[in-house]
């Protein structure tokens, strides 16, 4: 076993102590079989909240597409996407900061304890550390010291309108600005960053309207679940082909019968994509026409469809089959 997979293996044990020690049961995803090729490592749920996390020893190695994947298919499940590494091209994380990679936030275990406790202050975007202030109770504790907007800006080194944002809570302070303001009120005019909330939401540019797909298939059941108004997503490196998200929240997981895999191999990613499921509180769906496939599946939990209309149907509910 080479250095770099047995720390590999190491972060993942060190992430699921972290996770069961506050409370999340936690399940290793299996599929597909590489480990280089997986967008998603771990799901962990407690009391209707998962978080779906991939485990990278170093996140300048991270490739656009694997955060993309997970960051998706997370929005779409309502689950909280997270990278957990321990570098980023070589130098070592901090663990008291929460580090901005493809639209997620990447942690080190200790860095996701903090987070899981709420208690994560500092985060670093595109190079540049920053926190996040309290805009209420940095505008109390100014009042309450008599200073203006002007006084504080001209304390801290910023300007007027500046102040002004932090207190409407609409901008976040640079590293060095947060500091001149801790030394005036103190770190209570300062507040977490909401990892778990925020991260898969941060800002990554417009999303695509289509998602590509691998055959005539998915593309059909794309079509007929974006006609009815329904969010989709496509993925290629996790047990699901296509997840999707109704207006009305309902969630489901769908799995599409590859020519290219071998039964076992569809068994394994039925076993996975219906684990997923469960614990985003999703349906899950196969859509197969082979008799011993579907069998399996439905000992598995999930529902068998033998054409896209049917998967359509079962997304949408019976009452809109006739539209799907």
């Amino acid at each position: 076993m080479d250095g770099e997979w047995r720390q590999t293996l190491e972060l993942l044990e060190a992430t699921r102590r972290v996770l069961a020690r506050s409370g999340y049961s936690v399940s290793l995803v299996n599929y597909p079989r590489q480990y280089e090729k997986r967008s998603i490592d771990v799901l962990a749920t407690r009391e209707g909240e998962s978080i779906l996390l991939k485990i990278s020893t170093d996140i300048g190695s991270l490739n656009a597409r694997e955060a993309r994947e997970l960051r998706r298919l997370s929005l779409v499940l309502g689950a909280s996407p997270l990278l957990v590494a321990l570098r980023e091209h070589g130098e070592e994380l901090e663990d008291i900061v929460a580090y901005e990679r493809y639209g997620v936030y990447a942690l080190t275990p200790s860095g996701l304890e903090a987070a899981l406790r709420n208690e994560l202050y500092v985060a670093r975007r595109h190079g540049d550390f920053y926190m996040r202030i309290d805009g209420a109770r940095l505008r109390e504790a100014r009042e309450a010291r008599g200073m203006s907007l002007g006084d504080l800006a001209s304390i801290v080194g910023v300007t007027r309108r500046s102040i002004y944002e932090y207190e409407r809570s609409t901008m976040d302070v640079s590293l060095t600005v947060a500091l001149k303001i801790l030394d005036v009120f103190g770190e209570e005019v300062f507040k977490p960053i909401p990892v778990l909330s925020e991260s898969g939401r941060l800002k990554q540019g417009r999303r695509p309207r289509r998602p590509s797909v691998d055959n005539k298939l998915e593309a059909t059941v794309v079509t007929m679940l974006q006609r009815s108004g329904v969010e989709v997503v496509h993925t290629r490196h996790t047990p699901v082909d296509i997840a999707s998200k109704t207006p009305g929240e309902g969630r489901a997981v769908v799995v599409v019968e590859h020519s290219r895999e071998k039964p076992s191999d569809m068994y394994d990613k039925c076993m996975e994509a219906s684990k997923l499921a469960s614990g985003v509180k999703a349906k899950a769906i196969l859509l197969s026409s082979k008799r011993e496939l579907g069998i399996d599946a439905e000992g598995l939990g999930m529902e068998v469809a033998r054409r896209p209309e049917e998967v359509a149907s079962l997304v949408l509910g019976d009452k809109h089959s006739q539209r799907a």
